[in-house]
């Protein structure tokens, strides 16, 4: 779901609205969805304990808040590809913050998966074989920002589903980035933009499938292996954003895309067997 965020992001940037201020909306709009959900479902989900801020606020501004913004930043400053190839630096800081402060063993397994997956996207996105790819200092320093951010929500996360569900987490790591993100986007009822109903479409489809769902599955995962393989697992968001590309907008892909989707595919599968053999 991660992979299909393309196709809301490009027409709301279209229509107007600033990378942070996406950011910003993308947040909000998954709260809200998760919030009603779960009045509706069930909110005992819905209490937290004054210790958990901390974690919670933690999750939301140093991981999703800082996150998107360098995401979003790294792809209006340069290449999409040379800023997804940047963002999936992510699971070698995971593994690398895993290994100092969980104490999760860095195995000859999980280095082999980080050598595979990065191979893979750097084919994926294009950064490689070709040699013309220019890397401004703005978009490597954002590009690496979004990879740490996503290792810290990651790992921040981790920490609070020890005592908290899932849909939880994914709820107040929302509500606290948005709570950072919108006063300093811009954001003014109605936005400020005279767009039509299409765009109000475009906003619901971010908040619920690469957001409010994509985030909410992958607390759940994080909840049932280690943090470093799940990070590993979740670089199939490249290959769908590929794909997504081929399909939508009549993106051809090259053999080494090709390659670099076999590459990401190889490294997941091997993270899997990995664990079923140690089971």
């Amino acid at each position: 779901m991660w992979g299909l965020i393309g196709l809301f992001v490009k027409p709301l940037l279209a229509v107007g609205f600033s990378p942070l201020q996406v950011a910003a909306l993308r947040v909000t709009i998954g709260a809200l969805l998760l919030g009603l959900f779960l009045l509706m479902q069930d909110r005992s989900l819905l209490a937290i304990r004054l210790r958990d801020v901390p974690i919670l606020a933690g999750t939301g501004i140093a991981g999703i808040a800082f996150f998107n913004w360098c995401y979003f930043s790294s792809i209006s400053s340069g290449p999409i590809s040379v800023a997804t190839a940047l963002l999936y630096t992510s699971p070698v800081f995971v593994n690398f913050f895993a290994w100092l402060f969980l104490h999760e063993r860095l195995t000859a397994g999980k280095i082999g998966n980080i050598v595979l997956n990065g191979l893979g996207c750097l084919f994926v996105t294009g950064v490689l074989p070709a040699t013309e790819a220019h890397v401004s200092p703005f978009n490597l320093a954002t590009g690496l920002g979004a990879g740490v951010g996503y290792a810290l929500y990651s790992l921040l996360s981790k920490r609070a589903l020890l005592r908290l569900e899932p849909v939880t987490v994914t709820l107040y790591s929302f509500l606290f980035a948005g709570l950072f993100l919108a006063p300093i986007s811009g954001l003014s009822p109605p936005f400020g933009f005279g767009f039509d109903d299409r765009a109000w479409l475009y906003l619901l489809g971010l908040g619920l499938f690469p957001t409010a769902l994509a985030f909410l599955a992958y607390a759940r995962g994080l909840k049932r292996m280690e943090t470093g393989r799940a990070s590993i697992m979740a670089t199939i968001e490249p290959v769908v954003a590929v794909i997504v590309g081929a399909g939508a907008f009549g993106e051809r892909l090259s053999f080494w895309q090709l390659a670099g989707i076999a590459l990401i595919l190889a490294s997941a599968c091997a993270g899997k067997i990995e664990r079923r053999e140690k089971l």
